[in-house]
């Protein structure tokens, strides 16, 4: 049955599954799984309107996207893809994350300059005034790959047929991860399918230690930041990958680099805490980045020779 869709209304987002044993699969296509912000494009002869997946409008925040009006050869469509901010050829989460939550056109345009976005279209759902999402994958690629025109900012994702060589190059290039897509699959509103499949990279970042949550006279755990120009953002805290030696030697540092006020932006309230000069820097492993910019399930691999203000929000990754 046809999802009820229409060129003025949000659309409820198809959003691939979180599996694990990667194999490569007869009927599935693969495809980089680009770190950044699921956007809908609606376009309607030369108006373009985004929708997020919260079916939130973004038309505001994104304004380079209405150069779809001359990349899709179309009366009317509805594309899926995702934005990104490229940092180092390589998507920034945060980047485009401080995109995303502008919410003044002066904002957007102070934004822009230094952090362009590019929009990575994967999916058509509606053509010419027809609902598509009851249509195969495969079929509505190859109509979308009829009507696209490259311009500026606006790609299609490449399909790859080796999901596992995939992978590992995404792993090298320290990217978010792939998804592997049924090709035979209609596009079903949320995670009720098995059709689309998400693996994803745990990631690396060098992050600075802003304070201690303290049990007693033991280090509980790290509480990290990231420098956004001169503001030390909070990202989180790391309780697990230090062991018991090392969280000694921080107790015994203390006396060193303890602060009677905190290096972070934001206040952070905690009973505990032990506020640090911000000059310790740690690496960090990660699932991935939560929309209000926190590492989610992060571990500690180590300390870090990289100087603090080195690590910056805008470029995540450890060199």
């Amino acid at each position: 049955m046809s999802m009820m869709i229409g060129l003025n209304q949000p659309i409820v987002v198809m959003e691939p599954v979180l599996a694990h044993d990667l194999h490569d699969q007869p009927g599935f296509i693969y495809q980089v799984k680009w770190d950044g912000v699921r956007i809908l494009c609606h376009l309607e002869k030369s108006r373009v309107r985004l929708w997020n997946k919260r079916l939130n409008e973004r038309t505001l925040q994104y304004p380079e996207l209405q150069q779809a009006v001359h990349c899709l050869k179309a009366q009317n469509a509805i594309v899926d893809g995702e934005v990104v901010v490229l940092k180092n050829g390589k998507p920034s989460f945060p980047a485009v994350m401080s995109r995303d939550n502008s919410r003044t056109a002066a904002s957007v345009n102070r934004l822009s300059k230094n952090l362009v976005v590019d929009y990575m279209i994967f999916d058509l759902l509606y053509l010419n005034d027809r609902p598509l999402t009851d249509y195969p994958l495969l079929e509505r690629k190859q109509m979308l790959g009829g009507i696209f025109h490259p311009q500026g900012g606006i790609h299609l994702i490449e399909d790859f047929q080796q999901g596992a060589s995939l992978y590992t190059a995404v792993k090298e290039q320290e990217m978010e991860g792939i998804v592997a897509k049924l090709g035979s699959s209609p596009y079903v509103a949320g995670k009720h399918h098995k059709s689309w499949f998400k693996y994803k990279n745990r990631r690396q970042a060098t992050a600075v230690v802003g304070a201690l949550l303290m049990e007693g006279k033991r280090v509980k755990s790290l509480l990290l930041g990231l420098y956004q120009e001169d503001r030390l953002v909070y990202i989180g805290r790391a309780s697990t990958g230090l062991n018991e030696g090392q969280k000694l030697s921080l107790f015994r540092e203390l006396s060193a680099i303890k602060s009677d006020n905190s290096p972070f932006a934001e206040q952070i309230n905690s009973p505990n805490l032990v506020y640090l000069r911000p000059v310790l820097t740690v690496l960090v492993e990660f699932a991935e980045w939560s929309e209000d910019l926190r590492l989610r399930s992060p571990v500690i691999l180590g300390f870090s020779d990289q100087a603090a203000r080195e690590c910056s929000l805008f470029a995540e990754q450890p060199q």
